[in-house]
C-alpha cells in the first residue's frame, strides 16, 4: 500500500511540473528538464529504496512467524 501511495505521489510531481512550464528561452527550458530529469532519478531511486526496506521487513516478519 505504501509502494502505491509513494508512485501516485511520484505521479502527481511529475504531472504538476509538466504544468509548470511556461515560455521561456531555450537555455532555461533545457535547464528545467534538466533539473526535472534529475529529481525525477532522485524519487526513482529513493521508491527502489523504499520497496527494497519493505521487502527486508516482510521477510524478517515471516521468517518470526515460521519458527
Amino acid at each position: 500500500m505504501m509502494c502505491f501511495l509513494i508512485g501516485l505521489l511520484l505521479a502527481v510531481m511529475h504531472a504538476y511540473m509538466l504544468m509548470g512550464k511556461g515560455g521561456g528561452t531555450d537555455a532555461e527550458s533545457r535547464a528545467q528538464e534538466e533539473d526535472f530529469l534529475i529529481q525525477d532519478e532522485i524519487s526513482k531511486s529513493r521508491l527502489v529504496s523504499i520497496k527494497r526496506e519493505e521487502e527486508e521487513i516482510l521477510h524478517e516478519r515471516d521468517g518470526l512467524y515460521v519458527n
